[in-house]
């Protein structure tokens, strides 16, 4: 796991090299600024594993060519609260893998997705923050009401 960490003009910031069927890697609060590669995933994958292959917690890659690099079967991976932004290619995977962003933003991304990577999905969460429109209540003649 790596945490509270930046990188910045690396030829390839994070390379994880592992088997993807039992343990996944996480990175969390992470800036990669001004990279070629941002997170690579080498090793051996697999479907019938129990493991989340990548996790990333709160991750800004800016100006990052290649944030994301798969180059084994990787599926499943979540990142949530990340902002990728000027990319020429924002996933480049030479296996078959998918992502999943939650709450993250893409901006100036030249291409989403390259090679083999099968899915790539957006979810948004509500807004915890902003308070629930409350609904009008109507008055009704002849209708008292008590506490009791």
């Amino acid at each position: 796991m790596l945490s509270n960490v930046r990188f910045s003009f690396c030829q390839e910031a994070v390379r994880f090299e592992q088997s993807f069927q039992t343990s996944g890697a996480t990175v969390s609060h992470a800036q990669f600024v001004n990279c070629v590669k941002g997170i690579v995933l080498t090793g051996s994958g697999g479907s019938s594993g129990t493991a989340v292959p990548l996790t990333v917690h709160n991750g800004l890659m800016a100006g990052v060519q290649y944030p994301l690099t798969a180059n084994t079967y990787v599926s499943g991976n979540l990142l949530y609260h990340c902002t990728i932004d000027q990319s020429t290619t924002m996933i480049t995977a030479t296996a078959s893998s998918d992502f999943t962003f939650v709450n993250s933003v893409f901006a100036n991304i030249t291409t989403l997705k390259s090679g083999s990577t099968t899915k790539v999905r957006r979810l948004a969460l509500p807004n915890l923050f902003r308070p629930a429109r409350r609904r009008p209540t109507r008055s009704r003649p002849g209708i008292t009401g008590t506490t009791i």
